[in-house]
């Protein structure tokens, strides 16, 4: 291009030169040069309309015959246009690609502008969601789907985070959507039908709670016999007697484990069912802890060496049921795990803006590749340990699902032999605080 440039310049030269010598002949050099020049500027405004028609035709690529700078401009702009084809050619075909995979995919997907307009959608997410093209692309995500915890989500969610809501289209399809930041300024909604793991995990709730029900009634039947007995043994030997009183109070021992284990279920199966109590009421933290300090000196027998620090002023908007539930488990599982002589410490401050509940004790302590699954339904460090304390699994399955529901979270420092920390941090909008 730029030799071509070169040779026009030479070229504007010579016509200049040779004009300017035919005026002279002529006596008339101002005219020869003027009309000369007039003619190059009409030649250049040919090829600009050439130019112009060339690329106003999008079906032909082929560049109009020309020479000088006029030919290397066409030349180079045709060179640019076949690249330029490649790279088209390239980019639909992924895209293609990418439509043909997302389509394939068991999964809905959805592409959305940062404010939530919407861009693309595979099959499953515009069958699930009843997206229809055209009229909802660029429509707003939140003006289709109308409801209030997908709103909720929308307005909140972080990276990773998710909700389960009922499909739009088919309210017996139950859908996992996730939110993930794509491209730039875009946003990627996923949609998982889950449909059949959200029914199988509710004939699974159904299961625990129908037999928790059913193993109630006899229990308690059989263990009011079993008290009737243990107060009013008949009338015999004194070894027979023994005998009796010793066999009656194993079985009422084990009839208040079963009832133990029952009624952990029954709670747990309750804090799982989705739309439960809201935690909405005034708990007086305070209260409840004072009596729980009572029930584990009870529990103890004077072997542990119980140490509280509550702050009187400090009470939570939640359920009072459920974090009874939450403190009695953490401060029961330390006195079972706790050494005669041991030492429990509870908590219950302001850890900066937040609620705190926390129980340290001088146990046995944990290791730790076991931490990340205590929380686990029926899950045991030490199986043999578990059934000697009278434990059922569940206590940290509780506390849990009961942090959950108060959009609490639960901290665990352990160290094998030196003891466990468990710290509940509430968030600061459930804090009440008294003026007394």
């Amino acid at each position: 291009m730029q030799n071509a440039l070169r040779i026009e310049i030479g070229r504007l030269l010579a016509i200049a030169a040779i004009a300017f010598l035919l005026g002279l002949f002529f006596g008339q050099a101002e005219t020869f040069v003027l009309f000369a020049l007039l003619g190059y500027v009409l030649w250049h405004i040919y090829h600009v309309w050439l130019l112009a028609r060339w690329l106003s035709k999008d079906k032909k690529y082929t560049p109009p015959l020309a020479t000088g700078i006029w030919g290397a401009i066409f030349d180079e702009i045709y060179r640019l246009l076949k690249r330029q084809r490649k790279r088209n050619k390239r980019f639909t075909d992924l895209l293609h690609r990418f439509r043909e995979s997302t389509n394939a995919m068991p999964d809905g997907v959805v592409i959305l502008q940062w404010d939530g307009e919407i861009e693309w959608w595979n099959t499953n997410g515009g069958e699930w969601l009843g997206l229809v093209y055209p009229q909802d692309i660029d429509q707003r995500i939140t003006n289709l789907i109308r409801l209030p915890d997908f709103t909720k989500f929308w307005d909140e969610a972080k990276e990773d985070d998710s909700i389960e809501i009922n499909g739009p289209i088919n309210s017996q399809q139950r859908l996992r959507v996730r939110l993930i930041p794509y491209g730039k300024k875009q946003k990627l909604l996923l949609l998982s039908d889950i449909t059949v793991f959200s029914s199988v995990e509710n004939m699974r709730r159904d299961f625990i709670a129908n037999i928790s029900h059913e193993l109630r009634t006899p229990l308690t039947v059989i263990n009011g016999y079993l008290e009737s007995m243990t107060a009013e043994p008949p009338q015999q030997a004194a070894d027979e007697k023994d005998l009796w009183e010793l066999s009656t109070q194993r079985m009422q021992q084990q009839v208040q484990r079963m009832s133990r284990l029952v009624e952990d279920l029954l709670v747990l199966s309750r804090l799982e069912t989705p739309g439960g109590n809201k935690p909405e009421k005034i708990v007086e933290v305070p209260q409840l802890l004072f009596a729980l300090e009572d029930e584990a000196k009870l529990i103890s027998h004077g072997r542990h060496q119980i140490i509280t620090d509550i702050d009187r002023n400090l009470m939570l908007r939640g359920s009072s049921r459920d974090l009874d539930s939450l403190f009695r488990n953490l401060v029961i599982n330390a006195i079972n795990y706790t050494p005669s002589s041991g030492a429990i410490r509870i908590r219950w401050y302001l850890d900066g803006e937040q609620p705190c509940f926390e129980v340290d004790d001088t146990g046995v302590g944990i290791a730790q590749h076991h931490i990340p699954r205590l929380t686990e339904r029926f899950y045991r460090i030490d199986a043999a340990r578990s059934r000697e304390t009278g434990g059922s699994g569940l206590g940290l399955a509780i506390v849990k699902h009961v942090l959950q529901r108060h959009n609490a979270t639960l901290q665990i420092d352990s160290e094998v032999g030196r003891g466990s920390t468990f710290r509940c941090l509430f968030p600061k909008e459930t804090l009440v605080q008294s003026d007394n």
